[in-house]
């Protein structure tokens, strides 16, 4: 018994990558949402966040219908490696032009589905998710 909730303990606690997400995506029928950001100096994401994400429907569409991953570029603060890795995965394959903030609907293979604009409501963010909800 022990060594199950070991094992689920660390299983818990691996950090995310391109394939783990796409693992959960595929196991529970869900598309991927990706938002990427500059936590520590990108002032239009701290903008865009309140807004939009910390908007209670959306949060609330987002964790329920949704696999959400958050890729950090932050250029004070420093990420371990392998989250670095993941979000620059994640970067070269959703967001090659660099653009933040960026809000982007892919499915399980990462073919992006929709783009959340920088400049949308909450409303109209939530109309850009519920079409795009698998």
């Amino acid at each position: 018994m022990i060594k199950i909730l070991i094992t689920a303990m660390l299983f818990l606690s691996l950090p995310e990558t391109p394939a783990s997400l796409q693992r959960k995506a595929i196991e529970e029928h869900k598309n991927i949402v990706v938002y990427f950001c500059g936590s520590d100096w990108c002032t239009i994401c701290h903008h865009f966040k309140n807004r939009v994400l910390n908007d209670t429907a959306v949060d609330a569409l987002l964790q329920k219908n949704f696999i959400f991953y958050t890729a950090d570029f932050p250029q004070r603060k420093k990420l371990p490696g392998d989250v670095v890795k993941t979000n620059e995965a994640l970067a070269e394959k959703l967001n090659g032009e660099g653009t933040f903030p960026k809000l982007v609907v892919t499915d399980e293979n990462y073919s992006i589905k929709a783009v959340v604009p920088t400049d949308a409501s909450a409303e109209k963010a939530l109309e850009i998710l519920n079409n795009s909800i698998k």
